[in-house]
């Protein structure tokens, strides 16, 4: 599931199914098949080896604190013509959503260095957590004021990831502070409706026990 927004030019799909198709020809082209050992799989070379292993790190302990998986992948090419490339990289990054992600709460960002083309994908359960347009609206200016900064493609595409993980942390957040509001609420309607029942029986208690006025007492 997808959502859109502008990088190098960036996608962020998850508002709209995938329409991309495989080019001809190239259906086997698989540029990481298989799940990285890490959170970064730098293919392209477009971050510096530090920059990458710091990268990798910082998501990790992301995923560690948070459950929320943010992988980055850079390819050289994907082999097929200017005009397919987008939709190839959507296409490949809905492989690696479902492949490393499952169905736990994360994103890839899978990036082209050939064309600059780069899209950001949530699994399942992202959207099911955060709908997309909510999540849209968390990550969309963020990730074009990196876009609009200029700089570097590796510094970019690092930001970007940050940028992913730091925004759905705060939607996490969000979510849990709400989900404690709507407890909070909860709880204080039922202790209402509690007191209210306990008010009745105990005005019911002392009518009964309460002669009414005008009625005889009977003496000892």
């Amino acid at each position: 599931m997808i959502s859109r927004a502008r990088y190098l030019p960036l996608v962020l799909l998850a508002c709209y199914p995938s329409l991309a198709r495989a080019a001809p020809g190239r259906d086997d082209y698989e540029p990481f098949p298989e799940k990285p050992a890490g959170l970064v799989a730098d293919q392209a070379g477009v971050m510096l080896p530090a920059g990458a292993d710091a990268l990798n790190q910082e998501l990790l302990a992301g995923q560690r604190a948070r459950g929320i998986a943010v992988y980055v992948l850079t390819v050289p090419a994907l082999h097929v013509a200017p005009s397919a490339r987008r939709d190839r990289l959507s296409e490949l990054g809905h492989r690696y959503v479902e492949r490393w992600v499952g169905g736990t709460v994360g994103m890839v960002l899978i990036f082209e260095d050939e064309g600059g083309e780069a899209a950001v994908l949530a699994s399942r359960e992202t959207d099911r957590q955060f709908p997309p347009f909510t999540r849209n609206m968390a990550l969309s200016e963020p990730l074009r004021r990196i876009q609009r900064a200029g700089g570097l493609a590796r510094e970019k595409v690092a930001a970007s990831a940050r940028t992913i993980l730091a925004g759905l942390s705060r939607l996490q957040d969000e979510a849990a502070a709400a989900a404690r509001r709507d407890r909070l609420v909860n709880r204080t309607m039922v202790g209402i409706l509690l007191l209210g029942a306990a008010l009745l029986l105990l005005h019911a208690f002392w009518r009964k026990r309460t002669p009414p006025p005008g009625a005889k007492t009977s003496a000892l």
